[in-house]
């Protein structure tokens, strides 16, 4: 995976594919701990809310 700074053009597939890779690799570690964190990063002077679309 190549490190980005910036996503443009997000998809609803684009989540899922990263939300794949995340799995796949707790599924290929089996001695870490089994937690994907997820966090939204709109509206961060307030908090960070993920929101459904």
């Amino acid at each position: 995976m190549q490190k980005q700074d910036l996503i443009v053009d997000n998809k609803p597939q684009y989540f899922q594919q990263y939300l794949q890779k995340a799995k796949d690799y707790i599924d290929q570690h089996p001695g870490q701990p089994t937690l994907i964190t997820i966090n939204a990063w709109n509206e961060w002077a307030e908090g960070s809310y993920l929101d459904q679309l």
